[in-house]
């Protein structure tokens, strides 16, 4: 791992960097989505995606809606680097260790943005 790389995401050079790299911004309705078609080949992109719903062991957590205790729309991952803890609605995640497939997507990013990420949090909505 490049050294060279900040510790923090300098989000208006971030988003530089994503639309010189040829990424999109979608704007929606509470968020910021960026988006670059074949960002991977095709088939890679689908075999990294076979393989994170395949090799993940995903989670349903319970998170807090007010008072309520619910369980939570999707199912989730947390991958990171080991000090990558983070809580969210009174979960308490601790990072599984980074895969190859999340290794990968990640050092591509990282050529990229020149940013360095230390997590990525993995959402599969059953639903499509």
């Amino acid at each position: 791992m490049s050294t060279s790389l900040p510790n923090f995401i300098d989000y208006p050079l971030l988003h530089e960097n994503l639309r010189l790299a040829g990424f999109q911004k979608c704007q929606l309705k509470d968020a910021n989505l960026w988006f670059r078609e074949e960002f991977f080949p095709d088939r890679e992109a689908s075999e990294i995606l076979d393989t994170l719903i395949e090799s993940t062991e995903w989670t349903q957590p319970v998170i807090q809606l007010g008072a309520k205790s619910v369980p939570s729309p999707r199912l989730a991952a947390w991958f990171g680097d080991e000090k990558a803890i983070y809580t969210y609605s009174g979960v308490r995640n601790v990072p599984a260790p980074w895969t190859p497939a999340l290794q990968k997507v990640r050092i591509q990013l990282e050529k990229v943005t020149g940013n360095r990420f230390n997590s990525v949090l993995l959402n599969y909505y059953r639903s499509g």
